[in-house]
């Protein structure tokens, strides 16, 4: 027998075939039944009957782990020779030097990969080694805002440096007489003492390129999911079982 379905009907049909098998197993199949020599009856059946229903039976389940078995190959097929139209994959080194993220073709099966390699699983404990691209970019821009943020408190500390020395150049109760233009002379020398200066040798601040990166593993992730529920809905897969 051969049907032709969409792969968003595959899917379908291999979750129902699997919930029937299901049914079928644990309400009123019996593998072998027995019943007295001298009495000829299963139950209200006869042996006669009871034969028919466990044969048929067989014959059911047979043919529901022949079609799933026959959808799945195809569903497989049909993934890793369906090309779609993706966003590529986030380059760091790209977006640093001002390159945008194009589209490229790739299977099915790679975009979905891909998918499962970049989203975080929800209710999944991750550990280092089985963290995935967009919680790896999460904690790399977590740890550069941690970075930038911290020359703030570099600057509040050498500015409360700054106050120490001229309180003690310039005390409040000294009779010592002096302009507000030598102050601020005093004060510019010794801020360039305890000036604090970013080392920013790949201009990550000027290129915005890890947040950058950030985001673009976001919009593929926003992305995927709509191009792969179109093509499935769209691919049309011959099913011969």
């Amino acid at each position: 027998m051969t049907e032709v379905l969409t792969i968003t009907q595959m899917i379908s049909e291999e979750k129902a075939i699997r919930q029937k098998i299901y049914n079928l197993i644990r309400t009123d199949f019996k593998a072998i039944s027995y019943y007295q020599k001298n009495r000829p009856y299963v139950g209200a059946r006869t042996v006669e009957e009871q034969t028919r229903d466990q044969r048929e039976k067989w014959q059911t389940l047979q043919d529901l782990f022949k079609r799933l078995k026959a959808i799945k190959s195809a569903h497989t097929k049909a993934n890793h020779t369906t090309l779609v139209t993706v966003p590529c994959e986030p380059d760091l080194g790209a977006l640093l030097h001002g390159d945008a993220v194009g589209m490229e073709q790739i299977t099915i099966a790679e975009a979905i990969n891909r998918k499962n390699a970049y989203r975080t699983r929800r209710g999944f404990t991750e550990s280092p080694e089985t963290m995935s691209m967009e919680s790896l970019a999460r904690n790399l821009l977590a740890v550069f805002n941690g970075n930038f943020n911290e020359k703030a408190e570099y600057d509040r500390k050498a500015e409360a440096e700054v106050d120490q020395q001229m309180a003690r150049k310039f005390p409040q109760d000294s009779k010592q007489n002096w302009s507000q233009e030598r102050y601020n002379e005093e004060r510019k020398k010794e801020q360039a003492l305890v000036e604090v200066q970013r080392i920013d040798p790949l201009d990550l601040i000027g290129t915005n390129a890890i947040q950058k990166f950030f985001n673009a593993i976001q919009d593929y992730l926003s992305k995927i999911d709509v191009i792969l529920s179109e093509a499935n809905a769209s691919t049309k897969v011959e099913v011969t079982y």
